[in-house]
């Protein structure tokens, strides 16, 4: 009888250990498998989706005879290399394309001229610019000379393209010529593939079923109501943490509108 009981014990203690083992298993996999689809999701978002201009531009030529550039007459070149703006409506770069290119690459002045402008002087860093691509008007865009990725800019044409400086009157704009037919260089940005996983991380905290969604809102909590006021109206009395992430749906929503340079 004793006998009979251990062998029981045994076999369900067995039994549990490999439940127990299997659960394991299954949640290490669940893990594993979120961590690739995750690293998926950040590859195709920074190599595919934010590198567009890189694979548009693979056919480019190179070759332009946009070397030399026409100036309009609102632009004039000092003596120390920047351009400054005498008439806003006339202030403009000009330069032939093939059409093997959807874009341009401003080629800001060299470092050796940024050294020497005198002090004061009102250099912009920053640029307004839109071009003209085949007398048709595309988007206003702003060049900036500490983002290397925003010296590309869009201009499909197949013959002129012209890119009119949209600053007023006296501004000094530190650009050398404007290149077409060029090629877009791949780039992959730390910032933004951080950003991606600080999303990805938020959206796996505050997933259906996790521990952090079933935690209960207690308003007489002072933490409790610090996430209240994160996320806002949750539209309803659920004071569970779908209500968070109602909230904070709704924020992203709110938000998307705004532009970030990465």
């Amino acid at each position: 009888m004793g006998h009979s009981f251990n062998s029981m014990r045994h076999a369900a203690f067995r039994i549990k250990f490999v439940t127990f083992s299997k659960q394991r298993f299954q949640a290490r996999h669940r893990v594993c498998a979120a961590i690739v689809a995750a690293f998926v999701v950040v590859v195709l978002v920074e190599c595919v989706l934010c590198n567009v201009p890189f694979f548009r531009s693979l056919a480019a030529s190179g070759d332009s005879a946009a070397a030399y550039n026409t100036l309009g007459p609102g632009l004039e070149r000092r003596d120390d290399g920047l351009l400054e703006v005498t008439d806003p409506t006339q202030a403009y770069l000009q330069v032939a394309a093939d059409g093997s290119s959807e874009y341009v690459r401003i080629v800001p002045v060299s470092d050796e001229v940024m050294g020497g402008v005198p002090a004061g002087s009102r250099v912009l860093r920053t640029v307004r610019v839109r071009p003209d691509a085949d007398r048709r008007a595309c988007e206003l865009t702003s060049v900036s000379l500490d983002s290397s990725r925003s010296l590309y800019v869009r201009a499909a044409a197949g013959r002129t393209v012209r890119v009119q400086v949209v600053e007023p009157k006296g501004s000094l704009i530190p650009f050398d010529a404007v290149r077409a037919n060029v090629r877009v260089p791949f780039s992959v940005s730390p910032l933004r593939v951080a950003l991606l996983v600080l999303a990805l991380v938020l959206v796996a905290l505050w997933r259906p079923g996790s521990r952090l969604w079933k935690v209960p809102l207690d308003t007489s909590s002072a933490s409790a109501r610090g996430v209240g006021c994160v996320a806002g109206d949750s539209g309803g009395g659920d004071r569970r943490g779908g209500g968070v992430a109602v909230g904070v749906c709704r924020t992203v929503e709110l938000s998307y509108g705004w532009h970030v340079y990465v």
